[in-house]
């Protein structure tokens, strides 16, 4: 047994329900359950991860026992990583205390208190967001968290128990939305074990029109260094929601945030597949291969708040197609290469079509390598294939090699094998054609031809 998600048919878990469950890496419960047994996971010292789903009501939560006669909090000899508090829980010993290695925890939108010594002395958070929804905040709520160096109080905190945040000592930054100042439930006594924070040497962040109200404050005055937050972001606008591009072309997109006001806080962009576009932090969109992804920048302000540009990656077409030779005239037997140039350059597929308009009398391969077969006319044609619709022809005249030197002369010609030896002398017209197919050199005065009869 490694993970557990409990129905939601489920109310209640009862005592000792997983007790010694050693392999229990991860646990799910649903906001059905209204009570957790004492012991129900006293033992899972495999268990790292526990979710609360999200509910109204409050679970109650029982605790464990060491020695069996000294309580414990419920997931006491665990080692949880992280926690999702989606709901209230009531307890006598907080089920978190001294969870040394709980290094994420998420307050859900339904939580509205904290309770007392709820994550007391977890000395693994360093960060700690307490959410829009929660009014109260425990005695001793994240006392002795040693590293935590930032917490963000949520607008609607009223209350903040005796010692919340008492031996957080490496604490830098506290930051809270609330407009009216939470209440300590101590007395403000500069010396007091029970102060609400031990050290108010961390920098307190406040919004500009609630400044005055912390300064004047008997409890939050103490903090030495008070200053103003800008008003977290409520939006953020693309100058393009959809763009075309071709491959390799690039663009920049520009940001608007609301209110202007907003947090000075680096965006985040990112690509949803940087295999066909990819955008930098500055917002300089690429396109890479054909297809669609979406460009989205986020804000970094916790808000949450998000823009998201769809982006169409098309092709370079082809805008030309020049071919050399465009005729050729020549004898049957010959081949020879034409060649093509696609522009521009940067033409996604620059692959070329050929064809020939009568494969009887010549033929032609990918390359463009043209076999003359036999004699006659036809056309050689280069086509794109990138849906440009593009294309360039050459022109072929083939002649049999006998009829071309005979056309317009008459005369006798030696006859030699490609050897060299004379084989005809003074041969005719007539004479040649009765020659075995083959290659020949014909010979007459200082004029010569190269001869290949079928």
């Amino acid at each position: 047994l490694t993970s557990v998600t409990i129905p939601n048919s489920v109310t209640s878990i009862g005592n000792s329900a997983f007790e010694s469950c050693r392999g229990l890496t991860s646990v799910t419960i649903p906001n059905s359950v209204t009570k957790i047994g004492d012991e129900a996971f006293s033992g899972c010292s495999g268990l790292k991860k526990v979710t609360f789903e999200d509910g109204i009501s409050a679970l109650k939560v029982g605790y464990s026992l060491v020695d069996k006669n000294y309580t414990v909090g419920q997931f006491y000899d665990c080692h949880l990583e992280e926690v999702y508090l989606g709901r209230n829980l009531e307890y006598n010993v907080s089920p978190f205390s001294d969870q040394k290695n709980l290094s994420s925890l998420t307050i859900g939108n339904s939580v509205t208190s904290i309770g007392g010594s709820a994550f007391y002395g977890c000395t693994g958070l360093t960060s700690i967001t307490i959410g829009e929804s929660v009014k109260t905040i425990g005695g001793s709520a994240f006392s002795g968290c040693s590293a935590l160096t930032s917490v963000t109080i949520g607008e609607s905190v009223e209350t903040i128990g005796n010692c919340a945040f008492m031996d957080c000592s490496n604490l830098e930054l506290v930051k809270s939305l609330a407009l009216i100042p939470p209440s300590f439930t101590n007395k403000y006594d500069y010396f007091s074990y029970k102060n609400t924070f031990s050290d108010y040497a961390a920098t307190l962040e406040v919004l500009p029109e609630a400044l005055n109200a912390y300064k004047q404050h008997d409890g939050w005055r103490r903090f030495k260094n008070i200053t103003t937050i800008s008003a977290p972001v409520s939006e953020i606008s693309l100058n393009e929601t959809e763009l075309t591009l071709e491959v390799n072309g690039s663009t920049t997109l520009t940001v608007t945030i609301h209110p202007e006001d907003a947090s000075e806080k680096p965006l985040i962009w990112a690509s949803s597949d940087e295999k066909i576009v990819t955008v930098d932090q500055n917002g300089k969109v690429t396109a890479i291969s054909v297809g669609e992804a979406d460009i989205t920048v986020t804000a970094t302000d916790d808000s949450g708040v998000s823009a998201v540009c769809h982006i169409t990656v098309l092709p370079v077409l082809a805008e030309s197609i020049t071919i050399e030779p465009t005729q050729w005239s020549g004898y049957e037997g010959e081949s020879f290469t034409i060649s093509a140039t696609v522009l521009p350059e940067s033409t996604t597929d620059p692959t070329l079509s050929w064809t020939s308009s009568d494969q009887t009398i010549a033929t032609v391969d990918n390359e463009g390598v043209v076999s003359v077969l036999k004699p006659g006319n036809c056309i050689i044609t280069a086509s794109t294939v990138d849906g440009s619709s593009l294309s360039a022809d050459c022109i072929i005249t083939s002649s049999s090699g006998i009829n071309a030197i005979f056309n317009d002369d008459s005369g006798l010609w030696d006859v030699y094998k490609v050897s060299g030896s004379l084989i005809l002398k003074d041969g005719n017209y007539e004479q040649l054609r009765q020659l075995s197919p083959g290659i020949y050199i014909l010979r007459q005065g200082s004029r010569s031809h190269k001869l290949l009869l079928k």
